[in-house]
């Protein structure tokens, strides 16, 4: 049998595929999920977390377009990054 996954993998799991799924999002609601991520990536550290943070990036700063990708990139700009990066309350 393989190793088995600990609760932090399936966790990171779970943050990258919603990070995927931000491009269909609609702009009225985005803000309130990226928030919903901030609460979730609390519990990540080290290099996940600093993996995490830059496919979020990516996402908002690439694949998102339209009124939903200026939306979170002004959230980014405007304190998203800083609250994703705080440490963990």
């Amino acid at each position: 049998m393989g190793a088995e996954k600990s609760p932090t993998d399936e966790q990171l799991t779970y943050l990258l595929a919603f990070v995927d799924c931000l491009p269909w999002v609609s702009a009225h609601a985005l803000e309130f999920w990226l928030e919903q991520f901030v609460a979730a990536a609390r519990s990540v550290q080290g290099v996940r977390k600093e993996n995490l943070i830059r496919t979020l990036w990516d996402c908002v700063s690439g694949r998102m377009g339209g009124e939903a990708g200026f939306k979170a990139v002004e959230w980014w700009v405007n304190g998203g990054k800083t609250r994703i990066l705080a440490p963990k309350l």
